[in-house]
């Protein structure tokens, strides 16, 4: 149970990734909102029509072996959603410009049996999609995600997103600009990643892909006890020598 609380696809600059991992970690120190200002100018909307309440199937799978915490790409996945209305609070600038983004923080069960669905979900106060907003600016997604995984860890929607925050602001993150151009694999990001978050080894970070080795989302796999743990093989993500490429924030 959870607590209670480029873009031309080309490769050019650094040549090989230990070099550019290792800029990548000299401007990460150097200039801290690459490391962990994910958003850019935050806005929360003043108005937003209230998200809806989604069912799911119930009499799902209840049993759980750890949680993981989903990052998403928000410029990928901006990139692949652009003119989507839904996403406008996401994608279209008004109200900020986001990289990673709390996607979820999820149950895992075993194999592929995840907790979902576990009880009946109220809907989510304007002041709560407001309060984590620039942590997953949309609220429909906040909504899905607290109807969805929240449900089964947790009574209160606040401890959910409260426990997501915690973990995600403890994070440091890599110069994205300067990794995405750069020659770069997923063990390159790993291990980049990894440099800034030494509780976080490679076998702890799942990188999820797209159509070409674009990155979509990280994930981040932890034990009962949200500690850092190896990822189980159905969630270990795309292979550590693909070829991964990053869709900047400033395009």
């Amino acid at each position: 149970m959870l607590k209670q609380v480029q873009h031309d696809g080309q490769f050019h600059g650094c040549q090989m990734y230990k070099l550019c991992g290792s800029v990548a970690l000299a401007l990460s120190l150097a200039l801290p909102g690459f490391a962990y200002a994910q958003a850019i100018n935050c806005r929360p909307p003043e108005s937003f029509a209230a998200p809806r309440v989604e069912s799911g199937p119930s009499g799902g799978p209840t049993a759980q072996t750890g949680s993981l915490l989903a990052l998403s790409w928000s410029p990928q996945f901006c990139r692949e959603q652009k003119g989507n209305a839904r996403h406008r609070t996401q994608c279209s600038g008004e109200n900020g410009r986001f990289g990673f983004i709390v996607h979820g923080l999820w149950p895992e069960g075993p194999g592929r049996d995840d907790p979902q669905y576990c009880a009946p979900a109220r809907p989510l106060s304007r002041a709560t999609i407001r309060s984590y907003f620039c942590m997953t600016p949309s609220p429909d997604l906040l909504q899905h995600e607290w109807t969805k995984h929240g449900t089964c860890a947790v009574s209160r929607a606040e401890d959910y997103f409260a426990t997501a925050k915690r973990h995600f602001e403890a994070l440091r993150f890599p110069d994205m600009n300067a990794l995405s151009r750069g020659r770069l694999n997923v063990q390159g990001f790993k291990s980049a990643f990894s440099a800034l978050n030494p509780a976080w080894s490679a076998s702890s970070i799942s990188v999820q892909t797209g159509q070409g080795g674009w990155l979509k989302e990280i994930r981040l796999c932890m034990d009962m006890r949200q500690r850092p743990r190896a990822c189980p093989v159905e969630d270990r993500g795309a292979p550590a020598g693909a070829q991964l490429r990053i869709w900047r924030l400033d395009t």
